[in-house]
C-alpha cells in the first residue's frame, strides 16, 4: 500500500481513538464524583458502556500497529474492518486468522 494511504488510515484511527478516549474519560469521571457527563446513568450501565468503548479503542489500535509491523505485505483492509463499531471484534478474529494463515 502506498505510504499516503497508511497516513490516512493512521489519521482516521487516531481521530477515532481520541473521540472514543474523550467519551471514556467522561464515563470514568462519573465513578469518581459528580463531574462526569453521564452521571444520570446507573453505575452498571456506565461500566458496561465504558468497557464497550475501551474495546472500541483497543482493537483498531492493535490491528493498525500489528499491520504496520508485519513484513509480509499485509492487506490494510483489516484496519478498516477493525474500526467498524460493533463489527470490529469479528474483524479482529478474521485478521488474526489471516495473519496465522500468512505465516504458514
Amino acid at each position: 500500500m502506498a505510504r499516503g494511504h497508511q497516513r490516512v488510515l493512521l489519521a482516521f484511527v487516531l481521530t477515532q481513538t481520541l473521540l472514543l478516549g474523550w467519551l471514556a474519560v467522561q464515563l470514568a469521571r462519573g465513578f469518581f464524583g459528580s463531574a462526569g457527563a453521564f452521571t444520570g446513568l446507573s453505575a452498571a450501565l456506565r461500566a458496561g458502556v465504558l468497557l464497550f468503548v475501551l474495546v472500541e479503542i483497543l482493537v483498531p489500535l492493535f490491528v493498525y500497529v500489528d499491520v504496520a509491523r508485519r513484513t509480509d505485505d499485509p492487506d490494510w483492509v483489516w484496519v478498516h474492518a477493525a474500526t467498524m463499531p460493533v463489527l470490529n471484534l469479528l474483524g479482529l478474529v478474521a485478521y488474526l486468522d489471516d495473519r496465522e494463515r500468512s505465516r504458514e
